[in-house]
């Protein structure tokens, strides 16, 4: 047995799933939103099939979670698994602290939103609604995630999972 070995218990407090009802909702308001754009700035379909640029916003998502992990020097680590999860692969080692989740999914949302906004000077201004409406939706995980994690103590820790972020508390 190892001296000073430290073993945490974990209790569930509670597991959030974006499910199937999670995605229907993101896809039905995301081509909500783009149908209504394109109405409103009468756009052709060549212009809808060029607005596929709002495929690079998970990919600010990924990004600035890990700039912001590595600044404040978390143990986070890449899962290709949680690639296919709401959460564009945000994963750690260990459950992290509530505060640090806090702060790494709203420095994603507004870096995301803030990112496609700055885009957005250089877009024409059909696409620039796009992106940042396209931003809005994809962010929608990860507002609910933080909006659910204000019912929790501030010594519960989190855990991303593959297609849930699990909220537990120690026992000790």
């Amino acid at each position: 047995m190892i001296k000073d070995q430290t073993i945490y218990s974990y209790r569930l407090l509670y597991r959030f799933k974006w499910g199937g009802i999670g995605y229907l909702v993101q896809i039905i308001l995301l081509i909500g939103l783009i149908a209504f754009l394109f109405h409103q700035f009468n756009l052709s379909l060549v212009d809808l099939i060029a607005s596929v640029v709002i495929l690079v916003v998970p990919f600010f998502h990924l990004v600035l979670y890990r700039v912001h992990g590595w600044i404040v020097q978390a143990r986070i680590r890449m899962s290709w698994s949680s690639f296919l999860s709401s959460w564009w692969g945000a994963s750690s080692i260990t459950p992290v602290s509530l505060s640090f989740f806090r702060q790494a999914e709203m420095v994603t949302c507004l870096g995301s939103l803030l990112i496609s906004l700055g885009l957005s000077a250089w877009l024409p201004l059909s696409y620039a609604v796009c992106l940042s409406a396209a931003t809005f939706v994809s962010l929608l995980p990860r507002l609910v995630s933080v909006a659910i994690s204000f019912r929790y103590p501030h010594k519960a820790h989190v855990k991303y999972e593959k297609t849930s972020i699990a909220f537990l508390l120690t026992d000790g």
